[in-house]
């Protein structure tokens, strides 16, 4: 666990290549642990983002992808700029906050691609996630 939280720490401007499931998982959920903590939220972000492109790679999924859980959080800092103290659409927002990261994370906990995709060769498995047996053709 704490090799693939060094591994994405080493690798933390590198936006290049593929992680695995594993090294993204065990990462994602040490930078929960650590996000209460105001002075490392940034030190664990830039990190987090660099593994979250790299795990989109691995999906062979533009980087641009990683931008999506920020869209709520955007649009609810432009609707405070503009005044607007209550709508159903700040409340929608709010719900999103929540749920779109969420649903962000469980998308990619899915397995790579098989084999090498224009990103690069697949990561060879760690351990940390038990990949399913393929049945021979």
């Amino acid at each position: 666990m704490l090799k693939a939280v060094k591994r994405s720490l080493a690798r933390t401007f590198d936006y290049e290549g593929r992680s695995g499931r594993g090294e993204y998982l065990v990462y994602f959920f040490v930078a929960m642990v650590c996000l209460p903590l105001a002075p490392l939220t940034l030190a664990v972000a830039i990190p987090g983002f660099a593994a979250t492109v790299r795990r989109l790679h691995d999906m062979d999924r533009s980087g641009r992808w990683a931008l999506l859980p920020l869209s709520p959080v955007l649009f609810l800092i432009a609707a405070m700029l503009a005044g607007v103290a209550f709508h159903p659409l700040l409340t929608a927002t709010r719900i999103a906050m929540v749920f779109v990261p969420l649903g962000f994370v469980i998308w990619l906990s899915r397995q790579g691609t098989p084999g090498p995709n224009r990103y690069g060769d697949p990561v060879p498995n760690t351990g940390m996630v038990r990949e399913p047996a393929v049945p021979a053709p």
